[in-house]
């Protein structure tokens, strides 16, 4: 069934959290009761509830982790949380900041990552070496979906979100005429633009929809420009736009039609 499969893709395929699952279903359906298995997967749409699924370890089984107590029930929740702890505080919330960053396929650069943890490189060889950060290509990380999903169950430093809005819009700035740069880095960009909305952050929602604009236009990403400028709550913007200013002139989104007029005694917009 869909939702089945949607489980499958949210694991990312991995395979302690397929067999994890794979047996918590077999053990509802042997009720014979339909109910049991569609209130199943409901549940499992949820990471929290994947995470907290329990195997319970048998006398014959030698793949246990060896840091585990015997009767320790497994979990997805268990096993990542072991390589978690045995991380130093900084590389702790170093995992936590990554995974701000959307998961495997998507991949993000070691400069963006550098910046958005606030880290070294030794930290993330740390977490590359513990299993829990993917190297792809030159210079780039990508995170897991369970690991990611792991990540974002834990505290993460308030200032990380906002530092990954604060990347991607000097790097929207500095990249502006070359689309095809930014067009690679459209899912993190989305991300921080997410990530401002969430935290209400709404100057720098702004500034990055400022930067972002041109290219979002060009492209014909208009339902994802209309999503954040209605997002914007224009009163809490605390200063003008400053650059070129491409939404302080008007714009409109052949999809939801917006138009913007000057209020010249604050340098904000008014979006009709």
């Amino acid at each position: 069934p869909e939702a089945a499969r949607e489980i499958v893709k949210a694991t990312g395929g991995l395979p302690l959290a397929l067999v994890l699952i794979g047996n918590h279903l077999r053990i509802q359906a042997a009720t014979g009761q339909g109910r049991r298995i569609r209130s199943a997967l409901a549940q499992l749409q949820s990471a929290e509830n994947r995470f907290h699924i329990q195997r319970a370890p048998t006398i014959l089984e030698d793949d246990v982790h060896p840091s585990l107590a015997d009767d320790t029930p497994i979990s997805l929740a268990t096993i990542i949380g072991v390589s978690d702890q045995e991380l130093g505080a900084e590389a702790q919330a170093a995992l936590r900041a990554v995974a701000l960053f959307p998961p495997k396929p998507n991949s993000f650069a070691e400069e963006a990552t550098l910046f958005v943890a606030a880290t070294t490189t030794d930290v993330l060889d740390e977490l590359s070496d513990h299993g829990l950060l993917e190297t792809v290509g030159r210079d780039r990380y990508t995170l897991h979906q369970s690991i990611n999903d792991f990540a974002q169950l834990q505290p993460v430093d308030p200032q990380a979100s906002s530092r990954l809005s604060i990347f991607y819009k000097q790097f929207v700035t500095a990249h502006a005429a070359d689309h095809d740069v930014v067009g690679r880095e459209l899912e993190n960009i989305e991300a921080a633009l997410a990530a401002a909305a969430r935290d209400k952050r709404y100057q720098l929602l702004w500034e990055l929809l400022d930067a972002v604009f041109p290219f979002l236009e060009i492209r014909g990403h208009y339902d994802l420009a209309h999503d954040y400028l209605t997002a914007l709550d224009l009163d809490a913007l605390s200063a003008p736009i400053s650059g070129k200013g491409t939404l302080s002139t008007s714009a409109e989104l052949p999809s939801a039609p917006i138009k913007t007029t000057q209020r010249k005694h604050s340098g904000k917009q008014a979006w009709k």
